[in-house]
């Protein structure tokens, strides 16, 4: 999914911080002149077991950084992947895959 000429994530990757506990960190191109800070960042999180389902974050672009709260995925591996959006939604960045993370207990 693209659209224009939105940079994409160049680096973008979930942590485990604690049980739980995620963080998503990307560097964002405000410096350029491309983005600005009021582009949005969406984190999706997908996980298959129990059951198939995702949950989708929105945050401001510039923050670059977001602590995800994940109780229901212990013992679990998701699928994490990140992308950013234009202010009006005009214009999107390819998505970018931040990779597979199991949830600790």
């Amino acid at each position: 999914m693209s659209n224009g000429s939105l940079p994409g994530a160049v680096i973008a990757t979930p942590s485990i911080i604690a049980v739980s506990l995620v963080t998503f960190n990307w560097v964002n191109h405000i410096s350029t002149g491309i983005t600005k800070a009021s582009d949005k960042a969406f984190i999706v999180v997908y996980c298959a077991k129990p059951k198939a389902e995702y949950i989708v974050l929105e945050m401001p672009y510039a923050v670059n950084l977001r602590v995800v709260l994940l109780p229901n995925y212990l013992k679990e591996i998701i699928y994490t992947c990140i992308v950013f959006v234009t202010a009006y939604n005009k214009h999107a960045a390819p998505s970018f895959c931040t990779g597979i993370v199991s949830i600790p207990i």
